[in-house]
């Protein structure tokens, strides 16, 4: 490990160690770091996406919908289309932060974190957001909506088994339509769905898939990849 001293005298180290801290849990010294990294970094907001991108979780963590809104809007016009991977987990978890707060938009976010997802390469990934988008969608009242999401997922898989999400989420939709036996049927085809692809998806959750994904958005930000 570098030097206290060294990594907080140089903007990329800064970056990278707020990153490792909270990859960590440390979100404290993360937020240590990052404010140690804003006032050596450069102003040029295009030059400090990986803090930007930083900033805008730590204030989705702190449920600061205001400051996350601000943040992630920048964050999502430097990251533009040309990485998928980081906009999709941005617009996740942005989502789910305006959905806490009851705001509106989290819906259309949340579709706009489907899209994005779609250009990826990560199957778990793009499987998550769909799962918050089926989720705000029932809550929304829009059941056929979210059925036809979860269906084309389904059908999508083709010869490969179905993630347990689309399956689950699916017999959620039969349930609140009054047909138990259709949920149950859904149900255990998810469970099954899950043992199939292995422990590590057993229950898929945007928090696990988040967990992961960020571990390599960290190591890919505007930093040195290992300390």
């Amino acid at each position: 490990a570098l030097p206290p001293a060294m990594l907080a005298s140089q903007y990329d180290l800064a970056v990278a160690q707020a990153w490792v801290q909270y990859l960590a849990g440390d979100v404290p010294s993360a937020v240590r770091f990052a404010a140690i990294a804003a006032e050596l970094g450069p102003r040029d907001p295009a030059e400090r996406l990986g803090l930007v991108m930083l900033e805008s979780f730590l204030a989705i963590g702190r449920r600061d919908l205001a400051a996350a809104r601000d943040h992630s809007t920048l964050a999502l016009s430097l990251l533009g289309t040309a990485q998928p991977t980081q906009r999709a987990l941005l617009l996740l978890s942005l989502a789910q932060l305006q959905w806490l707060a009851g705001d509106q938009s989290a819906l259309a976010t949340a579709r706009e974190a489907v899209a994005a997802a779609r250009e990826t390469t990560s199957p778990l990934l793009a499987a998550s957001t769909r799962e918050l988008l089926v989720g705000l969608l029932l809550a929304a009242g829009r059941r056929r909506e979210a059925e036809t999401v979860c269906r084309q997922a389904i059908a999508a898989a083709g010869s490969e088994s179905p993630f347990s999400a689309d399956l689950i989420g699916m017999g959620q939709i039969r349930y609140e339509a009054g047909d138990t036996a259709a949920a149950l049927v859904m149900l255990e085809a998810g469970m099954q769905a899950a043992q199939s692809r292995g422990p590590a998806t057993s229950i898929l959750t945007g928090g696990l898939v988040q967990a992961l994904a960020l571990a390599d958005v960290g190591r890919a930000a505007d930093a040195p990849a290992a300390l």
